[in-house]
């Protein structure tokens, strides 16, 4: 895990986690968002709200997915609603996610 400092208010993460499981089980897990609910702590509900492919990947736009999600997570006394961009790229079995700016979180 790797976290690096931008300015006074933002920044940037890196995390690397290695699981004994086949890569397909893997990413059918972390991008099944409909149901992050019933599998990560503090998530009170999460759903997909847009969902686009790249129609023509080559050598140098490799097939991407861009998928937007609505997430809500909850903690006493305080509740959070967010909607973020996540840029998944199954042939490099990358991901990675920013706030949907076009969206108020």
């Amino acid at each position: 895990q790797t976290q690096i400092k931008s300015g006074e208010s933002g920044g940037r993460g890196l995390v690397v986690q290695d699981i004994n499981a086949p890569p397909t089980v893997v990413w059918d897990r972390v991008l099944d968002y409909d149901n992050y609910a019933s599998m990560v702590p503090k998530t009170i509900s999460s759903s997909n709200y847009q969902k686009e492919v790249n129609p023509r990947p080559n050598k140098k736009q490799p097939q991407t997915e861009t998928i937007y999600t609505r997430m809500k997570v909850g903690f006493p006394m305080l509740k959070l609603e967010f909607f973020v961009k996540h840029l998944y790229f199954p042939d490099l079995n990358s991901l990675t996610w920013t706030l949907d700016y076009s969206k108020l979180s």
